[in-house]
């Protein structure tokens, strides 16, 4: 059976949801999810997901379905080569923990744009744990609690 591949978008980004979809199926399952809104902080001076709880929460929701399992979380955004599918399964199966990618700017954080996580009980504490923070701190930023 593929692997699961969750993403979140909404309507602006349809076009986004198209093409990641196209690219991979049927090599993953995809499993999208259309938000009508994302409680975001345009205004925000360091960043928008700033103080917003959504992918925590949808990741939290993923790992509670899938424990056991193995699946990919991404951001919608992600511009996939039809020809590096196969290459890219087999890099999410040699992944025996989970695994973020790293920041390309800075390579002692971690990006939470696209990750390979291992469903487990461990994982769905740390990112429980997560979400209590940013309930509690709204000056937080998703990424900036994971690191």
């Amino acid at each position: 059976m593929p692997i699961k591949w969750y993403y979140f978008y909404t309507s602006e980004y349809e076009e986004w949801h198209r093409h990641l979809q196209s690219r991979l199926e049927p090599t993953f399952t995809t499993v999208p999810i259309k938000l009508d809104k994302i409680d975001i902080h345009e205004q925000h001076p360091s960043h928008h997901f700033t103080g917003s709880t959504t992918k925590v929460k949808l990741v939290i929701q993923a790992i509670k379905e899938n424990l056991g399992e193995k699946i990919v979380f991404s951001d919608v955004t992600w511009v996939i080569n039809k020809n590096g599918v196969s290459e890219l399964k087999e890099i999410i199966n040699n992944c025996n923990e989970t695994t973020y990618t790293q920041n390309s700017w800075c390579t002692n954080h971690v990006n939470i744009g696209l990750i390979c996580i291992h469903c487990t009980l461990d994982e769905l504490e740390l990112w429980s744990n997560c979400l209590g923070q940013l309930e509690s701190n709204p000056n937080l930023h998703d990424q900036s609690v994971i690191d």
